[in-house]
């Protein structure tokens, strides 16, 4: 059962299909700006695209305009700075690449961008493939005798990707990251509650009931990830793997070798458990709502798989490029 701003969508899950039933279904497409973000689309038609607006006593800068966006999104020459966030929110995530910038921002991306490039991409596929094999046969065993099942899908897209980034990233498995995972969705929590309030100078330092719980799952969180650190710099089962790029040593200009600190470790593990989980369930989520409300995308993308992989063959490396209509539905989700 999947549920959003207190209105219920029901899934029917059974060999045939997804199938989407409630309020919810037949105003899917509705999801507009004026629903999602209101005053934004309210100020978008009062004051035009781009407009200037106060966030308590910070002008900030609202861009409508998609060659804008590209732009500012591009811009290498240090012009668009990053916004500080409410320091409560960097429990999350600590100082790792998405809060960094300059020379520090570019040694961390050329680090990490190593475990993703496409031949290492195409390594992962086989593991991939095995976590969605896993959930797919948990599925079937509770289909009922009426061939359908009620399932809170984004929960089974949280845990699947946490097992897909543990598995490639970290070369651990979901049992062994399923407390971080766990302690994750209690500082969610509490950043949320954090961005959603006035930030007072100092206020990190007091020893308030959420900053004290705040401060014991962050430190919670540390001791698991340098267990999996330890224990990945014993084994060294897979060198590829980004946990393994984060503990080598890096070449910089003139030669010269440095070593990432323990603490950058830290974070860039939390950013990439942590980031990459949410966003990668919020995509399939939103794709099983499109299939189950959009059923014809439903059966091309079956007969599409069918005919390329067979009905016993699992999607391999070499099946990739003939997923045309499996792809073009992913690049239709995430616009």
């Amino acid at each position: 059962m999947y549920k959003t701003s207190g209105t219920c969508l029901q899934w029917r899950v059974s060999p045939f299909g997804v199938e989407g039933f409630g309020p919810l279904v037949n105003s899917v497409y509705s999801c507009r700006p004026a629903l999602i973000l209101p005053h934004y689309y309210f100020w978008s038609k009062v004051y035009g695209e781009q407009f200037l607006y106060w966030f308590g006593n910070k002008p900030r800068l609202a861009v409508a305009n998609p060659d804008m966006i590209k732009e500012i999104l591009l811009n290498t020459c240090g012009s668009f700075r990053k916004a500080r966030v409410n320091p409560l929110v960097k429990g999350l995530f600590g100082k790792g690449i998405v809060y960094l910038e300059g020379e520090q921002w570019a040694v961390h991306r050329k680090i990490t961008s190593q475990a993703f490039n496409m031949e290492r991409v195409k390594e992962l596929v086989p593991e991939i493939v095995a976590s969605a094999k896993s959930l797919l046969d948990e599925i079937e065993v509770k289909i009922t005798d009426e061939n359908f099942v009620e399932l809170d899908v984004y929960k089974e897209f949280n845990n699947l990707s946490a097992d897909v980034i543990s598995r490639t990233a970290f070369g651990s498995n979901f049992e062994e990251g399923n407390g971080i995972f766990e302690l994750h969705d209690q500082l969610v929590r509490i950043a949320s509650d954090a961005i959603n309030s006035v930030y007072f100078p100092g206020f990190k330092y007091m020893p308030t009931k959420k900053n004290r719980l705040s401060w014991d799952l962050q430190r919670a969180t540390k001791e698991m990830i340098i267990k999996i650190i330890e224990k990945n710099n014993k084994t060294n089962e897979n060198p590829k793997v980004l946990l393994s790029l984060l503990t080598t040593p890096y070449k910089i200009k003139g030669n010269v070798e440095k070593r990432l600190s323990l603490e950058e470790i830290i974070d860039e593990c939390k950013t990439f458990y942590f980031a990459g989980k949410e966003s990668t369930a919020n995509l399939l989520t939103w794709a099983f709502i499109l299939l189950g409300w959009i059923q014809e995308w439903q059966t091309r993308a079956r007969e599409e798989v069918v005919r390329v992989c067979g009905h016993d063959e699992l999607p391999s490396v070499e099946h990739l490029a003939n997923f045309k209509m499996v792809s073009l539905l992913s690049s239709l989700t995430m616009k």
